[in-house]
């Protein structure tokens, strides 16, 4: 009885979220963003303002590839982004990450050997570091974005099954997403790095695999040796120096990571969607805290603890 009541509390906690009012494709968003434009028209209308045309050429390559990597020099990066990132990447180390790993043993059984997070609070540090990218992730996803997860990753990469995110996917977020990936130390082939398929040849995989049954819906897994009979679609390995990051959409790129390799993958991440993506409530309302001080900041940021991935439990690393 406590199990079933359980279930059934977890589903009517659902339906106040997007996901259980839209099917996993790209269609069916569509026609899903058709109708929150009636719903929420006042407020897609004032995300779809902070689109600036001046920027368009930066968010280019996104658009063609589904991915961009871009080196700090190549931009005009403050001193408050520099010491910020610095602090992040502070904090990151200071974790015990095998200490971790035994404490969210019992909630991440399936998940912990080959990924392990821990997110982070809202803090003006993450601010001042995804301050930079707001435009061309705007841009790309053509609505300022809602931030849905702040958080450090790492990847032991012992594992030698393989099973979920190591698998090619594509993350049915919503018709666009953009995660940004930051690394904390060199990713280079032997960091269990994440591999893509650029967009264009995913979305061909995506088509196929769906008139030949290998999948059902969007997020289905595929296995490397169903996507070798789509000859010519050779996966792309994200690697990453000190000073650079990735910028990627995984709702339209084929991906997986996190393989068995010589030295573990560790990553700073933040996650982007657009404004009804399937992780948010359909209504909602903006927060406000020292950390969030206009208008602006409330419509990215107010969602951090109200998706579908939040729980009263959940652990937040503070600073």
């Amino acid at each position: 009885m406590i199990k079933v009541l359980k279930k059934f509390k977890s589903n009517f906690r659902l339906y106040k979220y997007c996901a259980q009012y839209r099917k996993d494709d790209y269609k069916q968003i569509d026609k899903f963003y058709q109708y929150i434009s009636v719903i929420h028209s006042k407020e897609l209308k004032m995300r779809k303002e902070y689109v600036d045309s001046q920027f368009e050429d930066e968010t280019n390559q996104l658009q063609k590839d589904g991915f961009k990597i871009i080196n700090f020099e190549n931009m005009d990066l403050s001193n408050e982004f520099y010491e910020s990132l610095n602090l992040l990447k502070e904090k990151y180390n200071q974790i015990n990450w095998e200490i971790n790993a035994q404490v969210a043993e019992s909630s991440l059984k399936t998940k912990i050997d080959f990924l392990r997070q821990q997110e982070v609070e809202l803090n003006h540090h993450i601010i001042n570091v995804v301050s930079p990218f707001i435009q061309i992730i705007t841009n790309y996803l053509k609505y300022l974005p809602i931030m849905l997860n702040s958080s450090f990753w790492y990847s032991p990469n012992k594992s030698k099954q393989l099973r979920s995110s190591q698998l090619f996917h594509l993350d049915p977020d919503d018709y666009k997403n953009v995660k940004i990936f930051i690394p904390i130390d060199e990713i280079d082939e032997s960091s269990g790095p994440l591999n893509i398929i650029p967009a264009e040849n995913s979305i061909k995989i995506y088509n196929e695999a769906l008139k030949k049954g290998i999948i059902k819906k969007r997020g289905n897994k595929i296995t490397d040796q169903e996507i070798q009979k789509f000859m010519g679609y050779n996966s792309k390995k994200i690697l990453l120096k000190k000073n650079q990051i990735a910028m990627i959409d995984t709702c339209n790129c084929y991906h997986f990571g996190s393989r068995e390799s010589n030295k573990p993958r560790k990553l700073i991440f933040f996650h982007f969607t657009p404004p009804f993506s399937a992780k948010t409530p359909i209504f909602r309302k903006l927060i406000s805290n020292e950390f969030i001080k206009n208008f602006k900041d409330q419509l990215i940021y107010s969602y951090l603890k109200n998706h579908t991935n939040h729980y009263s439990k959940k652990s937040y690393l503070k600073f």
